[in-house]
């Protein structure tokens, strides 16, 4: 079976070294994905400091890595990717650009970007849950959400969230930049100065939580009443967004509290539940 990697490549970092050269040998082509696609399927705007695709061609097939190094394209699907075993990032336009051009491939993911080792910035202060839960649903969702989090870019700490109201998934979200998974290269981020375990409320990325609540005030959908469940302890600020949107109860996998946010969720009345 033919195997290829396509790749939204605005910039060259290790992240993106390390890939090819997994894939070294192994791997057939290499297919950029082209500047009209990144445009359809970014959620904002494309990073205007990116090397278009063209430009980066040349400067990938320079490293000899790979026997092929093309731009994708909906004729490429159609003409040139039948078949084939699609390897990808697991970024936000790579994600839909295969969802659009190529659902019925086998499609493995791969992160390209970097982060620092949680275990250097994680300073835990127990949480004070109001129960235990062992149920094979609960654990579902917390899977679930952890899953989710994989698809963040955030080097600092993954996170997903899902939401369930009476048995069902109504939202899911991972923590993200924008507007772009690839903003905090070009304009550096607050984490990279910050000493580990302190300013908890300063950050760069939106988070998993606060997206979930700004998409269902966008859409009119009433939280009231729903279980969040996250693979890490909510921050401060989710906390506060959490209560006031009316979610009852919050299942968690691990992780710690920090300033208010254990005392803002009991005060909106939210019962915190870790999940075993």
């Amino acid at each position: 079976m033919k195997r290829v990697l396509l790749l939204y490549v605005p910039v060259l970092h290790a992240g993106y070294l390390k890939l090819f050269e997994k894939y070294r040998g192994s791997a057939d082509a290499l297919y950029l994905i082209s500047d009209e696609a990144v445009a359809e399927f970014a959620p904002f705007a494309r990073e205007i400091r990116a090397l278009g695709a063209a430009k980066m061609q040349p400067l990938i097939a320079s490293l000899g890595i790979f026997p092929t190094v093309a731009i994708f394209s909906a004729a490429t699907a159609a003409d040139e990717l039948q078949g084939a075993e699609i390897i990808t990032a697991t970024d936000e336009i790579c994600r839909k650009a295969v969802a659009r051009y190529l659902p019925e491939h086998k499609v493995t993911y791969e992160t390209v970007f970097l982060r620092w080792d949680e275990g250097n910035v994680d300073k835990p202060v127990d949480v004070k849950y109001d129960r235990v839960s062992t149920d094979p649903f609960d654990r579902k969702m917390c899977a679930a959400a952890a899953d989710e989090a994989e698809k963040s870019s955030d080097w600092w700490r993954h996170v997903g969230a899902v939401v369930v109201k009476d048995g069902t998934i109504i939202a899911q979200q991972h923590n993200h930049h924008i507007p772009s998974d690839h903003t905090p290269y070009a304009n550096g981020d607050p984490r990279d100065v910050i000493k580990s375990g302190t300013l908890n409320l300063v950050y760069s990325s939106l988070h998993a939580e606060q997206t979930i609540v700004a998409e269902a005030a966008r859409d009119g959908v009433s939280l009231k009443g729903t279980d969040m469940y996250l693979n890490f302890f909510p921050c401060p600020l989710c906390a506060k967004m959490m209560a006031s949107a009316g979610i009852k109860r919050c299942f968690f996998k691990s992780g710690a509290t920090w300033l208010d946010a254990e005392s803002v969720l009991h005060a909106g009345g939210v019962e915190i539940i870790l999940v075993s």
